[in-house]
């Protein structure tokens, strides 16, 4: 009751547009003792406003405590996300979705790529694509072999063999290089574009359910989406790449030995691929969820991301030095596992980063914190749906368009509660996305043209379950009170006709 409380009252202060604000307010009373003295023929003086006194340490104590807290409760909360927003099943969805379109990307890929860079360049590009994400250090010591007729104690004949997953996947590549063009027909060219698209498919959906965006992009928006991630992504890898190796080779040829080379060559070293880690998931972070991201939460989730991976990477790397399991089962196969398992892991790191950047961007130390709080659905009256309708109009009257986030702080509704009523508005066709921002929204009609009843039963259909009987006849009471009223009659009803 409190929150819908609260939201009617913001939703009258922000019904017309007529909102008064503090500043307002302190130059109304500012003005008017002056406005006497100039009937009187007084001049009076405006004294100057005292320099704010710097905050005390009990003050900046409390402040960082303050901080340290949200901190906490944000990570906390992406903890929490990994469960709700089932983080494991789609990491190991987009696992199985990476390893299925690997080879329609790694063509697509290759041919743009192929045709703007040279050879050489091309293969430098591949080794140091492989080493950064970590695939290069994946590696199976595969026992040597003694024939059956030497004794017990012998040596083996055959040394060890040590088989790496880059070599393995670039000899891949290079198969797929080595595949004319030509003979890649029509149907397989199909075939390849639908292996490749939802790969990037799969990985919109898992963002957007993070992010809880109800809809997703249409397929235009997709396609051009998507390939400019190929072609313009592919530019930008090779770019980030380049500069981390110069940056690389410079550290290693500075002069200096002992402890101070290796803390200048791995530290430095980490921190320049942790930094190339960071810019290409916060980009990815930005622009693949269907709605707004802020760039700092993307940032910052991104940053923890990286440096997660960047650890994942070390403690995988050390796992296989200490483990001999798998190469006592699988032998030589155990590469396939093996680079199964980074997939999945590499996911799950991208996945919770995007997670934090979400509970940054939507968490306040003012949420309700009990247990319950955020996990499971939240009972709302279809009704609200009017003070979002409200909202929408105050926005439209305007000229200037509403964002999801907007409209749940204004209403004091969860965001993901009114991300499902702008999509029943949508299938209702009262309002519409921006063409360069969907995740912007205006009205699609005048306000006077929208019954008030239609949003209420549109809403009441997104409920998705048959009200009890009392409950139906009170909504059809509740219905017949409305009327006739539209939109403009609920939000400004003195000014309609």
């Amino acid at each position: 009751m409190a929150r819908a409380g609260s939201a009617r009252s913001t939703g009258a202060q922000a019904s017309c547009g007529r909102r008064i604000g503090p500043n307002a307010q302190t130059q109304a009373q500012s003005l008017t003792p002056t406005s006497q003295d100039s009937r009187r023929g007084q001049t009076v003086s405006t004294p100057q406003s005292k320099p704010e006194s710097a905050p005390t340490l009990s003050e900046r104590i409390t402040r960082e405590r303050e901080e340290i807290n949200r901190v906490a409760e944000v990570m906390r909360e992406g903890l929490r996300g990994l469960y709700r927003s089932q983080i494991p099943r789609m990491a190991a969805a987009l696992s199985y979705r990476t390893i299925f379109g690997l080879v329609p990307v790694l063509v697509i890929v290759l041919v743009v790529a192929g045709a703007i860079i040279p050879e050489q360049t091309l293969e430098q590009a591949i080794s140091e694509a492989l080493e950064f994400t970590g695939l290069s250090e994946i590696a199976i010591e595969t026992p040597g072999q003694t024939p059956v007729s030497d004794e017990a104690l012998a040596e083996p004949t055959h040394p060890a063999e040590i088989n790496k997953l880059d070599q393995w996947i670039a000899d891949l590549i290079a198969r797929i290089r080595e595949v004319p063009k030509a003979t890649i027909g029509f149907v397989s060219a199909l075939i390849l574009a639908y292996a490749a698209i939802s790969m990037l498919v799969e990985i919109e959906r898992a963002f957007n359910h993070i992010y809880r965006c109800v809809s997703g992009r249409t397929w235009w928006s997709r396609i051009t989406l998507y390939w400019t991630i190929l072609t313009l992504g592919t530019i930008l890898l090779g770019a980030t790449f380049f500069v981390g190796q110069q940056f690389h080779h410079w550290v290693v040829s500075a002069e200096g030995d002992g402890l101070i080379a290796w803390v200048r060559v791995n530290i430095l070293g980490f921190l320049a691929t942790a930094s190339i880690s960071t810019l290409l998931l916060t980009i990815a972070y930005t622009r693949v969820p269907n709605t707004r991201v802020q760039l700092r939460p993307a940032l910052i989730g991104a940053l923890v991301a990286a440096v997660l991976w960047e650890a994942g990477k070390w403690g995988f790397t050390q796992y296989l030095s200490y483990s001999t399991g798998y190469a006592r089962f699988y032998g030589s196969l155990a590469l396939i596992p093996l680079f199964l398992l980074w997939v999945y892991i590499t996911w799950m790191i991208v996945l919770f980063g995007l997670q934090v950047a979400y509970a940054l961007q939507h968490f306040s130390l003012e949420d309700d914190r009990s247990p319950s709080a955020g996990e499971g659905p939240t009972i709302v009256e279809p009704g609200m749906i009017l003070a979002v309708g409200s909202f929408l109009v105050t926005c439209f009257r305007e000229g200037k368009p509403a964002r999801t986030e907007d409209i749940a702080q204004a209403i004091g509704l969860p965001a993901s509660i009114c991300a499902r009523m702008i999509e029943a508005l949508r299938a209702e066709g009262v309002i519409h996305a921006l063409a360069d921002d969907h995740d912007a929204f205006c009205l699609a009609r005048p306000p006077e043209s929208i019954e008030a009843r239609s949003l209420v039963a549109a809403a009441e259909r997104d409920v998705g379950y048959p009200p009890p009987e009392h409950l139906r006849q009170m909504r059809i009471a509740a219905a017949q009170s409305l009327g006739r009223k539209t939109l403009a009659d609920i939000c400004c009803p003195g000014e309609s006709s």
